[in-house]
């Protein structure tokens, strides 16, 4: 698990709005993901999320859990 990782495990944030979130996982604004790929993970099922009314919330650990499990590339043994 990366520093990054275990920084957000640590920290009681509860729910955060897709921004926040995005800013909390990525805070270089340069290598962050647009909105638009978070919107189509969330359609696919990707990321764990709520909704309540038209608002749409996160939680920063599980949802960073997620995306480990999802894209991390684990290394080859030969």
């Amino acid at each position: 698990m990366s520093a990054d990782a275990k920084k957000i495990e640590n920290e009681d944030t509860g729910l955060v709005g897709v921004e926040r979130y995005r800013e909390l996982v990525f805070p270089d604004p340069d290598s962050r993901p647009c909105r638009r790929i978070w919107d189509e993970w969330r359609a696919k099922g990707l990321l764990p999320y709520r909704k309540l009314g038209r608002r749409v919330f996160m939680e920063p650990a599980e949802a960073r859990r997620a995306i480990d499990r999802q894209f991390k590339i684990e290394t080859r043994t030969y």
